[in-house]
This record gives structure tokens, C-alpha cells and sequence, in this order.
């Protein structure tokens, strides 16, 4: 058993911490570290400069944070936080420390070291400085032979120098950049005022202009200021779409001075040396730090490299920064058309780069490789099959609960789908796709529906692998959707700060999941190299013309050691006049734990009745949903007693009830437990019957599998509906 560093309920809450605006951008403290080079010695300083590449190793800063490592002499009181530095992220800082644990110490020493060089390279190039004399090194006056005395200007640190080259600027006719600069614009009116704080540089551009706050350019210079501080790392949100709009918006509408902005746009070409350099290192980074942030280095090497040509090394860059894109698209897009995170927001988030990064080469005339071109292409292609009917995305993972078309408008050009351009225009063009139910061999996720209709019956199935970022401990979790409204919700993400709320959206017991006394899923524990893969997880699925089945199984690791127990998880859809899913849970292994089944409503739904067997909601003039636990039929006694129901709602102690559908929503929702104490093996059935109007209070469900004719039997009011099951999906995995 891997020991725990605090509270396996917070996977990324570790002791030791300093956090900041962003769970993901959590620093280890300095002592925690030295802690952990202590037990890690020796690490050869030959062995981590090869592993880092680093380049520029006399560099004051870079030679303390490579000193770090090799637990050299070092002041923790200097007046700048070096430490802060620290080339290594939570997550290495924790793995590090299982594996020392386990004693796996080369192991542990491997993990650290690859760890630190991950981190390490995203943040030495802003340590460079003369920006304005580098500028005029940097300007090509073979090319542009009229650009020789503004080069020697700059490389001079003339006083007019800045503004002789950013009225060449203006002046320009070519490339044409005027997509790039906006007007500056008022915030809107919203109940809670926009911590400026919290916005990037170039929206906080725009609003001072706009109302001429003080406050607002107080937060303004101090974000670009952070974006041109070498202690500072250069986060990509204020690079590659927020770079070239303030850098262009601000040169036609003023609001930066002179100095300011030519240091902006030698960062935007120190930003792309950066990237190449990322490319051509000795040892490329692996795979399990692959993600969206990847692309929007790359996007934003590109867009700097096309917006100034004059640069010397613009050329080459835009040939680099296409090479990267394609690269980066062959290891990050699987055969199924899913991505390397596993996350369907984020999916979406690369269609909306993806968009810009074709613009660009249509703009300026690029060549796509037709490698990338293809993986984009299946990108959005697969994009589409988990659309649920309202048109937004699953929630797994970090994922909100995005409008499709609203987030991945940009790529519709681009990409001549059918059913991409149906899905990206609401259906006013294109049309929608010949299938119904999908499945993505290699992510695990599945789509079991009856139509592509806003009404239609829609069930999301996680039953995958981790993906390599923004994961949550949700395997086997699901969301539905039936006749216009969803019903049964995965609780979003809330944020991505420390907020009770988000640090509980995370764990299992927010999904809808089965929980060993409490107990949740923790694979956060696993090595990296088991989270994804481009081979098919080899779940048994069998998607018919009416009946769908697909089935999954979760085997550990779990927050806590309950001995090697396997949860499975079948779910059959019926896609007829009467659709309904058949869902069987079965639990393997020894010993006797409170077995609890979750499942969390949608936060609108305001009442949920206990019926005998499960519950319904209660929607006036509906539709509605009732879920059923069917009573247990084993072929060896004894007979497990039926679960009892719980139902949580709004609750702090523990948390219980709640979901998040919109960025930093707190909603009390419905929470239903079936649970109760029982031996393993055991199995449970449930039926999730949608009805498209208000469900009659005389409700029986009864499945009959042991008979020669599989029957599913359902009395509704007056009606009685009886229904042959196939006797393959009987039998089929569970």
C-alpha cells in the first residue's frame, strides 16, 4: 500500500504547500524539497544539467535553481524568492515521495530529476533581459534593408529608437494584422464586480482605456510587468491570443508607452525561441506531460513568428513552430479522436486553438502538414460524438459544461465535416451524423442514444482510462439527458482555486460512482505511463440498431487500502419506443463493506420522492426520471438485503448535495445514495427509466432474466409494457 501524504478525500491538497490562484500551479515549499534532495543524494550536477539542457547554466538565477537540485548551500531569506523557482511541480514533489516510500530510490531519484526538467524548461527563457538592444539584433536588414538605421537605433539604445520602429509598425502594409485590434471596451455590468485581479493583461487593457478606472491600470502595469520579470514564469494565457491583441491594440490605440510595447514584442520572439528550443531538446519531454498547453506554446511561437517577419529568425521559427504542431498532433490525438488529457473541455479548447492556428496559415499562406490536418480533422469529427442533446459537453475531468458550438466555432472553416458544421450551426447547416450511439475505443468513453433531437435519450459513459491532466477520480461515472433536460449531472468543476467546493468536485464522492464504506477511487496514485495509451482499452461494447451495451471495470488503486476488491459496471440501453437503461453493478471480492451507489441530480430538479425501490423526480407536467434498484435474485443464498435510500442535499459535514453547472456556481442538488452493508461478491441492478411526461405514481419494474425469454416488465398507470431481452446482452461481460 502506497502511504498517504494527508487526506486521500484531496488528492492535491499535500502538506507543505504554497498555494496560489491555481490548484495546478501549487509550489512545493523550499524545506519540503531540501527534504527530499537529502534522501536523494547523490544527484550528479553533470546528470541534471544533461537532463535540463540547460544552455545557459552560468545565468545567476539558473545556477541557484540547478544548486536546488544538487542541495548546494542556499539562503532561504534571500530578498527574491528563488525558491519560488523551484524547478519541480506538486505532483513530481508527491510521486517522488511515494516512490522513496515503496524504497524505489533510483526510481524515486529518475521521477525527480524528469520532473524538475519538465518544469524547468517553461520558465528560463523569461530570464532574459536588454530586450530593446536585442531587438535591433534581432531585426533581419538583409531582408529589409529600409529597417538598417532603426536597427541600429535599437541595438544603440537610442531614445527614439521605440518609436521609430513601432512607426514602422503602424505603417506597414503587410501582414495584414488589423483582425488583431480591437477598440477598447467597457466590462460588462454583471451582480458580482470582476476582480481585476483575476483578468489578463489585455482585457484589463481594454477596460481602462474604455473608463479610464485607475484601479484598472494599476492591475494592468502590474500584469505586464509580471509578463516581462524574469522571476516571473510567463504563463501561456497571456501569451499567443492575448499577446498579439494587446500588442497591436495598444500600438493603434495607445495606452502603453513606447519602451513597453517594443519589450512586449521581443518577449513575443523570445516566447518563440523558447518554444523551438522546447522542440529540439536532447531529451524530449514525455508523453505524460503532453496537453493543451503544448499547442498554445506552439500557437503562440507562430503567431509571433508571422506577425514580424522582419525578425531574422522568423522563417526558420514559422517552419519550427509548424514542425511542433505536427509533432505534437501525432502524439497527442489518438486513432479514436481523442486527445492525450481525456477531457472533453479541453478537447474543445484545442478545436478553438486549432481554428486560430489554420487562420494563421491561411493568412499567410503556410502549408498545413497534412499529418496535423487529418488529426484535426479527427479531433473534431470525435468532438461530436459525445455531444449530449442540448448541445454541450460532458463534464468529465476539468471539463465545463461548455455549448460546443460556442467554444469550437473557430475550427468550422476549416474542417468540411457534415456533421461537424451541423453541430457547429445548430443545425442550420450540414446535417447530423448517420450513427447514433458512439464508442471511443481508446479514451473508454461511450454515447448510448436514440437520436441526435434535442428531446432525444442520451447516456455519457466514462468507462476509460486517466487521462494525462485535469483528471478527476471518475471512472465509471456518467451523466443523462432525456427528453429535453438532463437528470442525472457530473457536478462540474467550480474552479480552479482551493475553494472547498472545488477540492471536493475532484474526488469520487461527487460523481455518480460506487463507494466500499465511503471509500473512493484514487489513480492518481498510479504511475503516469498507465493514465492513456493509443490502444483500446478493450471494454466488451455491442452498439445495435435498438439495444446498446457496453461494460467497464475499476480494479484500484483506492483512497485507502480495502484489499483487492474490482468494481464492474454494465450498462444496456434500449433505444425503442420505451427507452430506458439497465444498469448492473457488481462488486468482487472478500469481506463485508457499506456498499453505497451515488447518483447526483441536475441542481433545477427541486424534488426527489422515494418510490419502493428507488426514487423519481417530480417535475411538473414532467418529464421525469425514476431510478429503480431491482431486488436481488442470486442463484446462492443468501439473499442480499435491498439497499436503503439516502438522499443528501446542500450538506457542509460532510460535503454532500452539490454541483457546480458554471464557473464558481455552488448549487445544492440532489444527492441519492442506495447503500447498505453487504458481503462481496455482490450485484446490483438498477433500471433508469426517462418518461417523457409526468411519470404516473403507479410505477413496478421487473426484469426477469432466469426464464428462456429475458423479460423486462413495466406497469405505468394503466399501461403494461413487456419487453423481450436479447439473450446475449444476459450474458455479455458482467
Amino acid at each position: 500500500m502506497i502511504p498517504r501524504t494527508q487526506s486521500a478525500r484531496s488528492p492535491y491538497k499535500a502538506s507543505g504547500t504554497v498555494l496560489d490562484a491555481s490548484r495546478r500551479a501549487r509550489v512545493p515549499a523550499p524545506q519540503k524539497i531540501l527534504k527530499l534532495t537529502d534522501a536523494l543524494q547523490p544527484v550528479p550536477r553533470t546528470r541534471v544539467y544533461a537532463k535540463m539542457r540547460m544552455a545557459d547554466a552560468r545565468h545567476p538565477t539558473l545556477d541557484r535553481q540547478a544548486s536546488f537540485l544538487n542541495d548546494q548551500p542556499m539562503n532561504l531569506n534571500d530578498s527574491k524568492p528563488y525558491w519560488e523557482l523551484a524547478p519541480i511541480n506538486i505532483a513530481g514533489v508527491e510521486r517522488t515521495g511515494e516512490l522513496l516510500a515503496q524504497g524505489r530510490t533510483e526510481d524515486a531519484r529518475c521521477h525527480f530529476i524528469s520532473s524538475a526538467r519538465a518544469v524547468f524548461t517553461r520558465r528560463w527563457p523569461t530570464t532574459r533581459k536588454d530586450r530593446i538592444r536585442r531587438l535591433g539584433e534581432a531585426i533581419d536588414t538583409v531582408r529589409f534593408p529600409d529597417l538598417v538605421p532603426i536597427a541600429q537605433a535599437l541595438r544603440r539604445n537610442e531614445p527614439d529608437a521605440p518609436s521609430r520602429f513601432l512607426g514602422y509598425l503602424r505603417a506597414r502594409p503587410d501582414p495584414d494584422m488589423s483582425r488583431h485590434i480591437l477598440l477598447p471596451e467597457a466590462p460588462p455590468k454583471q451582480a458580482q464586480p470582476v476582480d481585476p485581479s483575476t483578468l489578463l493583461s489585455f482585457a484589463l487593457w481594454k477596460a481602462w482605456r474604455a473608463t479610464g478606472d485607475p484601479d484598472l491600470k494599476h492591475w494592468m502595469d502590474r500584469r505586464i510587468a509580471d509578463i516581462l520579470d524574469p522571476m516571473v514564469p510567463a504563463s501561456w494565457h497571456e501569451t499567443s491570443h492575448t499577446w498579439i491583441k494587446l500588442v497591436f491594440s495598444a500600438l493603434h490605440h495607445g495606452g502603453l508607452n513606447d519602451t513597453t510595447l517594443c519589450e512586449l514584442v521581443c518577449f513575443g520572439l523570445d516566447y518563440a525561441e523558447f518554444v523551438n528550443d522546447f522542440a529540439h531538446h536532447i531529451e524530449p519531454p514525455q508523453t505524460s506531460i503532453g496537453g493543451n498547453w503544448i499547442f498554445f506554446w506552439a500557437l503562440s511561437g507562430l503567431t509571433a513568428a508571422t506577425a514580424f517577419p522582419e525578425f531574422r529568425r522568423s522563417p526558420a521559427l514559422v517552419h519550427s513552430m509548424l514542425a511542433r504542431f505536427d509533432d505534437e498532433l501525432s502524439k497527442q490525438v489518438m486513432p479514436d479522436g481523442s486527445m492525450i488529457e481525456g477531457v472533453p473541455g479541453y478537447h474543445n479548447c484545442c478545436l478553438n486553438l486549432f481554428g486560430e492556428f489554420l487562420t494563421i496559415c491561411r493568412e499567410h499562406g503556410l502549408t498545413v502538414p497534412p499529418g496535423a490536418h487529418h488529426a484535426i480533422r479527427r479531433l473534431a469529427a470525435t468532438a461530436v460524438k459525445w455531444i449530449k442533446p442540448d448541445g454541450r459537453t460532458p463534464m468529465f475531468g476539468d471539463s465545463q459544461d461548455d455549448i460546443f458550438r460556442n467554444v469550437a466555432r473557430p475550427i468550422g472553416p476549416h474542417v468540411d465535416l457534415p456533421e461537424v458544421r451541423w453541430a457547429l450551426t445548430g443545425g442550420k447547416e450540414g446535417h447530423p451524423p448517420a450513427y447514433t450511439s458512439a464508442a471511443l475505443d481508446c479514451i473508454g468513453y461511450y454515447a448510448l442514444r436514440n437520436g441526435w433531437t434535442p428531446d432525444a435519450c442520451c447516456l455519457v459513459f466514462d468507462g476509460g482510462r486517466m487521462g494525462q491532466a485535469h483528471f478527476h477520480e471518475d471512472k465509471l461515472s456518467f451523466e443523462l439527458n432525456a427528453f429535453g433536460r438532463p437528470f442525472i449531472v457530473d457536478p462540474g468543476i467550480h474552479s480552479y482555486s482551493n475553494h472547498w467546493l472545488r477540492e471536493w468536485l475532484t474526488v469520487s464522492q461527487a460523481h455518480n460512482l460506487i463507494l466500499l464504506d465511503g471509500v473512493g477511487q484514487c489513480r492518481w496514485r498510479q504511475d503516469r505511463d498507465l493514465w492513456y495509451s493509443p490502444m483500446p482499452v478493450g471494454n466488451p461494447c455491442d452498439l445495435g440498431a435498438e439495444w446498446d451495451v457496453v461494460e467497464a471495470g475499476f480494479d484500484g488503486p483506492y483512497e485507502r487500502d480495502i484489499g483487492p476488491v474490482i468494481q464492474r459496471r454494465r450498462i444496456v440501453f434500449h433505444k425503442g419506443d420505451l427507452p430506458f437503461w439497465w444498469i448492473t453493478d457488481r462488486i468482487e471480492g472478500e469481506g463485508s463493506f457499506d456498499v453505497a451507489e451515488l447518483f447526483h441530480f441536475a441542481h433545477d430538479i427541486e424534488q426527489i420522492e422515494v418510490i419502493p425501490g428507488g426514487v423519481r423526480t417530480r417535475i411538473p407536467g414532467g418529464p421525469d426520471l425514476a431510478v429503480i434498484c431491482l431486488p436481488a435474485h442470486p442463484r446462492t443464498p443468501p439473499v442480499p438485503a435491498q439497499p436503503e435510500i439516502r438522499l443528501f442535499r446542500g450538506e457542509r459535514n460532510p460535503t454532500r448535495g452539490w454541483v457546480s453547472p458554471e464557473r464558481n456556481a455552488e448549487c445544492p442538488a440532489w444527492e441519492v445514495h442506495f447503500g447498505g452493508m453487504a458481503s462481496l461478491p455482490l450485484r446490483r441492478d438498477f433500471i433508469l427509466l426517462p418518461w417523457r411526461h409526468e411519470l404516473p405514481n403507479d410505477l413496478q419494474v421487473r426484469l426477469d432474466l432466469d426464464g428462456q425469454r429475458p423479460l423486462f416488465v413495466l406497469t405505468c398507470g394503466d399501461n403494461r409494457f413487456q419487453l423481450e431481452i436479447p439473450k446475449h446482452l444476459k450474458t455479455i461481460g458482467t
